[in-house]
């Protein structure tokens, strides 16, 4: 499988600064971020006390145990309880009285943190604390270091032996402000420094003559002042760190511990993405990687290699994937379909759909830039690399080709399912010829990996058993020849890969990871598979010592370093590389941009051809487009357009029947179109007879279609139109008594005017009159009737609002007179507790009155002197037991001071500042 081989390539060609320095294990980073009581659970933290130096150390668990080791060898164990973010208190430390509590206060965050003895008391219902020691301005220990769960401690770790530094943590303290600082000594001369502040600082160091010489590059600023050499020397116990160039001592060193160094071999760089993957692979020149992304619809992602961060993804599968000799092709199959993609701009150069089903299989470009791609029944097809036109194919194998490989001196190396290796040149693929003395061919162990030396003079095989073989090509391909095998041991194998400048193989199967030297196949490294599954292809990134791999059964694709050196070395890009990668994802996207403005434009400009039916045009640039936007059938859609534009002007000038026919004859048109042509033409008829209507005052038609193209007055204006004319003042006087009846008496009241100015003589005219008067008086009685109505409804408004106003004033009424009542409540009950208050106050003044009355009185009758320090004096040394460091062991006092009416001695702890106080009775 040729998606094996090409796994992993290119992610760490350039090394970051020579002074990077990583960091010895996880607990060096964790002090350098400095101590909290909050990470100080579940770990051992390492203490020093300030007079003496002493080491001890103390493990807080997390089931609230606390373990004790001190300087004396002592050990002793009790119970914690974290009282505040700052303050901690043991139980249990002092066996006679396992209730009390040793209460101490670190500082909220640091590196050499201060460990301060504290009384807790309750102020004010809340739990406040006051110094043990009165005056004391800093604890009696410093915190130093901490390891990660329960851990024994060298209580006499520091060595003044320069020999044994390197490889080691180094904790010293500063004489003048007692901050901490760690600096780890790496075996290979660097060094990593991390000050009391928390700056952190890579340098380098050289031993000699019983000094250690340290410099730091001028781009870590601001320690270029601890330049220079240091020599530790033992003074009073205590190791103190000289710097002979000016004669003092600028610290003490107070504790060392080595360093937990990682095992050796590949270590984890970076982990790039979780999802799952199908095969990685890295071109010739290192630049380019790709892999595919198997999760969803699956994609092929693009990684720069010197900045390890993906610049590109194309979207697409492939079961095998080459990259051409220079770098800037990509090609992949899947299934019947070969394609190549431009690395260098994200663009897919071409494609190619195979007929029948018979899929691809592995696929390799040849030095010429042919690309030879393999099927699964042996057979090998040659494509133009540049042009994908097929040149030929040949009968290569007789069943499936698990791998193929081209070298640069014509070679053509296959490897099947069923173990056959054989070898032909790339103009005579129908003669390939079984490599000589090579493993025997079986049913269940194909060659799944192949690779040729850089001149095509060797070739390696790899084995699904784990067995590896090469061999030499020979002068032709009759003549190549395996010269020596191997069986790694690596069980089930499918990862081959071959170091670019180095000699040297790797292989990752299920039961181990191995390195070879080539040609010799001896194995120079052996480790276990990685944890959480094994690495199912790998390939070397260069000649920076990092490698790539997926993982089978985790997932996610990853890069690794070939050793602890490399991954120090390796483990931070440089800038220059970040900014490379981004210059190339702006060229990229500027490229896809770029083809897809000129690809809109192009089919704006064929699509104007085919909607303007310009057919002969449209088909001799159709074939431009992309098959998705490609139609055939620009004459169909022309002729379809001028049927509808005839159907849409005969609709137009309502031509009903001839559109009709359109649809009977060509099949376009709608029923629905045709029914709402024939509905206007009724319309237009209809409209006419009622213009007509109106012109000639044919009322009974004006009323008929009035509701259709008048208004609701048009049959009565036609009505009053035709009784205007007559000169019969019957029928002027009848029209007048329809409208009338009908309540319209503007209307009405015109026609009995007008019967009335017209006809005076006729008894009809008297009528007119009796019906005029009638009608305006009844217009009067309605006025004055509607005013009544108005007045009636805004006298009922008023009072409404009267009454809303008189209820809405007794509301703001009797809330002030609520919250009256409720104040004068509150005035009452506190006068009656300020009198109650007042009262106890007398009482208890009278209570201490006649207390101190009855004192004075009792001392008066019965004087005497305190006796209980007449044997004491200054200078008395006496010994208090459990009165040691957290309680824990006797201490020795000296005596200070004296109150011998009170009865009691101030005392200093023998070689240290702490002083208490003590009753004479304990002074023996």
């Amino acid at each position: 499988m040729n998606f094996i081989r090409r796994t992993a390539a290119a992610l760490c060609l350039i090394a970051a600064p020579a002074l990077a320095v990583a960091e010895p294990d996880k607990d060096y980073k964790y002090n350098a971020d400095g101590l909290t009581l909050n990470k100080m659970i579940g770990r051992t933290t390492v203490g020093i006390t300030r007079d003496s130096s002493k080491t001890w150390s103390l493990y807080l668990g997390r089931d609230k145990s606390v373990f004790f080791t001190f300087s004396s060898g002592k050990t002793a164990s009790a119970t914690w309880e974290k009282i505040s973010r700052r303050i901690i208190c043991f139980k249990g430390l002092n066996k006679d009285r396992p209730n009390d509590k040793v209460c101490k206060r670190a500082a909220s965050l640091g590196r050499g943190t201060d460990w301060m003895t504290v009384n807790l008391k309750t102020k004010d219902g809340k739990t406040v604390y006051e110094k043990a020691t009165k005056g004391e301005r800093v604890g009696s220990s410093q915190m130093v270091y901490s390891h990660a769960g329960r851990k024994s401690v060298d209580q006499a770790s520091f060595v003044a032996d320069l020999a044994k530094w390197p490889g080691y943590v180094v904790v010293g303290r500063s004489l003048r402000d007692g901050a901490a600082w760690s600096v780890y000594f790496d075996p290979d001369g660097t060094m990593l420094f991390t000050l009391g502040t928390g700056k952190q600082a890579s340098g380098s160091y050289r031993i000699k003559s019983g000094e250690v010489c340290m410099t730091f590059p001028k781009s870590e600023g601001g320690v270029t002042n601890l330049n220079g050499c240091y020599a530790p020397k033992v003074q009073d116990g205590k190791i103190r760190w000289h710097r002979p160039a000016k004669g003092s001592a600028t610290s003490e060193l107070v504790y060392m511990v080595k360093a937990d160094l990682p095992p050796p071999g590949p270590r984890q760089l970076e982990r790039l993405s979780r999802d799952p993957y199908h095969m990685v692979l890295v071109d010739p020149q290192g630049r380019t990687a790709a892999a595919v992304n198997r999760s969803k619809q699956g994609s092929i992602e693009i990684y720069d290699v010197a900045a390890r961060s993906k610049i590109d993804t194309y979207p697409a599968f492939a079961r095998d994937m080459a990259f051409s000799a220079d770098g800037k092709a990509l090609a992949g199959t899947y299934k019947g379909d070969v394609w190549v993609l431009d690395v260098e701009t994200g663009l897919e150069r071409w494609t190619h759909a195979r007929a029948g089903d018979t899929p691809f299989s592995e696929l390799a470009f040849g030095p010429d830039g042919r690309l030879y791609v393999a099927d699964n029944e042996g057979v090998v097809t040659v494509f133009d690399g540049a042009t994908g036109a097929q040149l030929h194919s040949a009968q290569a194998a007789p069943s499936r080709i698990a791998d193929i490989a081209v070298s640069r001196a014509g070679h053509v190396l296959i490897g099947t399912d069923k173990g056959l290796l054989a070898m032909g040149r790339t103009d005579a693929l129908d003669q390939m010829t079984p490599v000589k003395d090579a493993p025997a061919a079986a049913e269940d162990n194909g060659v799944y990996n192949l690779r040729f030396e850089d001149d095509g003079s060797r070739f390696y095989a790899l084995y699904k058993d784990g067995t590896i073989a090469t061999g030499t090509s020979g002068e032709s391909a009759d003549s190549a020849q395996i010269d020596k095998s191997l069986k790694s041991g690596t069980g089930t194998t499918y990862v081959m890969a071959m170091h670019p400048s180095r000699p040297e193989l790797y292989l990752s199967g299920k039961d181990r990871q191995v390195f070879l030297k080539r040609p010799s196949l001896e194995v120079s490294e052996t480790y276990p598979t990685v944890k959480g599954g094994w690495r199912i292809s790998t390939e070397y990134l260069g000649d920076g010592g990092a490698m790539i791999s997926h993982v089978e059964e985790k997932g996610g694709l990853e890069t690794w370093a070939r050793s602890y050196e490399s991954y120090k070395r390796l483990k931070d890009v440089p800038y220059s590389a970040k900014t490379a990668a981004n210059q190339r994802v702006a060229a990229i996207a500027a490229a896809k941009k770029d083809v897809a403005d000129k690809y809109r434009a192009l089919r704006r400009e064929v699509g104007a051809l085919y909607a303007d039916g310009s057919c002969d045009a449209y088909e001799a640039r159709v074939g431009e487009l992309r098959a998705p936007d490609r139609k055939t059938d620009c004459a169909e859609a022309k002729s379809k357009r001028e049927t509808a534009a005839r159907y849409e002007a005969a609709l137009e000038a309502l031509q009903c029947d001839e559109a009709a026919a359109i649809r009977a004859s060509e099949g376009h048109g709608s029923a629905f179109k045709e029914t709402k042509c024939r509905e206007r033409v009724e319309r237009a008829a209809a409209q006419a007879r009622f213009l007509a209507a109106v012109e000639t005052k044919d009322c009974a038609v004006v009323r008929e279609l009035a509701p259709r193209f008048g208004t609701k007055d048009t049959g009565a204006d036609c009505d009053m139109a035709v009784a205007m004319e007559t000169d019969s003042p019957r029928k002027l006087y009848f029209a007048a008594v329809k409208f009338d009846s009908a309540k319209d008496r503007p209307r009405a009241k015109r026609l009995y005017t007008e019967v009335m100015n017209r006809f005076p003589e006729d008894d009809l005219a008297i009528d007119a009159a009796n019906r005029l008067t009638a009608l305006n008086d009844m217009e009067v009685m309605e006025q004055k009737q509607a005013e009544s109505e108005a007045a009636l409804a805004a006298a009922q408004a008023a009072i409404a609002k009267a009454n809303a106003e008189k209820a809405e004033a007794e509301r703001r009424a009797a809330e002030q007179a609520s919250k009256a009542r409720a104040a004068a409540q509150r005035e009452a009950k506190a006068a009656r507790e300020a009198a109650d208050a007042r009262a106890r106050a007398a009482e208890a003044r009278a209570r201490e009155a006649e207390a101190r009355a009855r004192a004075q009185a009792q001392a008066r009758s019965q004087p005497r002197r305190n006796t209980a320090c007449d044997h004491v004096a200054p200078g008395k040394r006496f010994t208090v037991k459990g009165g040691g460091f957290f309680g824990i062991g006797d201490a020795t006092y000296t005596v200070i001071g004296i109150s011998r009416q009170g009865g009691f001695v101030t005392a200093r702890m023998l070689g240290t500042d702490i002083q208490k106080d003590f009753s004479c009775n304990r002074v023996n």
